[in-house]
C-alpha cells in the first residue's frame, strides 16, 4: 500500500529593523527528522565466557512525521498555508515523488497547481506526472558548441 508524507521546505525572507532586506533562510524543513539505527549483536568474553551485548550505530534512518491520505490531504495542507504569515499560494510550488511503478522509474515532478496537488488522488498524481510534458529548459540552440 501506497503512503503519502508531506515534507516543507521553506525559503524565509525579511528585513533588519532599518527595513533592508536580509538574505533569506533556505534551511527551514518540517515534515521528518532522523533516527539513529543500531543493530546489536553478541561478543563472548573470552575470560569468563559471558555473552556480552553489543550495539553498533548503522547510520541514521529518515522518518517522515506528516501523513497524508485522500481525506487528510487538503485539510493538512491548507493549515500549514494558513499558519505561515506571509505565504501566497501562487509562489509555493508542489513537489510529488513519483514512485518507481511498472508505469516508469521514479521522479520528483513539481508540475502541479494547488488544486491538482490537494484534490487529487495518489494514482491521479502519478498519471498526472507522467503524461504531463515537461517544459524544454534549454532550446536546441543552446546545445551547441560554440567553438566556432
Amino acid at each position: 500500500m501506497k503512503k503519502d508524507f508531506l515534507e516543507v521546505r521553506s525559503e524565509l525572507h525579511g528585513k533588519d529593523w532599518k527595513g533592508d532586506k536580509i538574505p533569506p533562510v533556505i534551511d527551514y524543513i518540517e515534515g521528518y527528522h532522523y533516527e539513529p539505527e543500531f543493530t546489536t549483536t553478541t561478543k563472548q568474553d573470552f575470560e569468563t565466557g559471558d555473552l556480552i551485548p553489543y550495539k553498533e550505530y548503522r547510520g541514521n534512518n529518515q522518518i517522515h512525521d506528516i501523513e497524508l491520505t485522500d481525506k487528510t490531504r487538503k485539510q493538512v495542507i491548507e493549515d500549514i498555508i494558513n499558519n505561515a504569515a506571509g505565504t501566497y499560494i501562487e509562489e509555493i510550488k508542489f513537489y510529488y515523488q513519483v514512485p518507481s511503478s511498472v508505469k516508469g522509474a521514479s521522479f520528483r515532478c513539481d508540475l502541479f497547481t494547488y488544486d491538482q496537488f490537494i484534490n487529487s488522488s495518489l494514482d491521479e498524481l502519478e498519471n498526472l506526472a507522467r503524461t504531463t510534458p515537461s517544459p524544454i529548459r534549454y532550446s536546441i540552440k543552446d546545445k551547441k558548441d560554440y567553438m566556432g
